[in-house]
């Protein structure tokens, strides 16, 4: 009975040393200054999952979002959307119980309201909150009143503009019961905010990707979280990898 036993906890170690998470969300086109490439979350925080140990599973809609994206030499980006993806349905998820953690990341809508999963969870806010109407340029709305937080519920990562535009903002945001935000702003790096505290963890080293550092942000940071790394280390950790990832040495 004893070796048994101990057998079983090796397991449970074991699966929490590389956690397999569930990445929602719409692949995409993404026209990128003219020129065509793959995109989506499902790349982005799968990236981000792997290189920080983790194993991806991937739910997304038959049908690719098209976006176009224009880049500046500033550094300002316009992203307009050419065509919407298929929608996902959250009831697939059932197919998928042997996973450690569930990430959502819609791209634009795909996934239009969450209900209470038994699994850690983390949500990309950006799918919520944008407009998408086809052929023209995101604009983010102020409700996301939709977005039911399930008891398990773990972290939340949005842009600097995407948490601006919701009525509220980050109280809002506490009060739907979010634990832990991750709030991106670009290169001038992010905030980590809980309830009883707030950290900002500078880029210090910029890279000139700029698509997907949310994305692979989010990724990275929930798989530190499920392995048991606390919330500071867990940022600390990723942003080493988004600087990385940023100057395309993950790629």
């Amino acid at each position: 009975m004893k070796r048994k036993k101990r057998k079983n906890m090796l397991q449970v170690r074991k699966k929490r040393m590389k956690p397999r998470i569930l990445v929602v969300g719409n692949y995409t086109f993404d026209i990128v200054n003219d020129k065509t490439s793959d995109g989506g979350s499902p790349i982005y925080s799968s990236l981000g999952i792997k290189y920080a140990g983790g194993i991806v599973d991937i739910l997304s809609g038959e049908e690719r979002a098209i976006f176009k994206i224009d880049i500046s030499d500033s550094s300002s980006r316009k992203l307009i959307l050419m065509r919407k993806g298929s929608n996902i349905d959250l009831a697939n998820i059932n197919h998928y119980s042997y996973v450690d953690g569930i990430l959502i990341n819609p791209v634009c809508q795909e996934v239009k309201a969450l209900y209470a999963l038994p699994k850690p969870l983390s949500i990309d806010l950006q799918g919520f909150v944008r407009n998408c109407i086809e052929s023209h340029e995101i604009e983010n709305s102020e409700d996301i009143d939709d977005i039911v937080v399930p008891a398990q519920y773990l972290v939340a990562h949005a842009n600097y503009d995407e948490v601006s535009a919701i009525d509220g903002n980050i109280t809002k945001l506490i009060k739907l019961g979010f634990k832990e935000l991750l709030i991106s702003y670009g290169r001038d790096g992010f905030d980590l905010i809980t309830y009883t505290s707030s950290k900002w963890f500078p880029v210090h080293e910029i890279g000139n990707f700029e698509i997907g550092n949310g994305d692979f942000l989010l990724g990275a940071y929930f798989t530190f979280r499920l392995k048991g790394y606390s919330p500071i280390d867990a940022a600390s950790l990723s942003k080493k990898l988004v600087e990385d990832f940023s100057n395309l040495r993950l790629h």
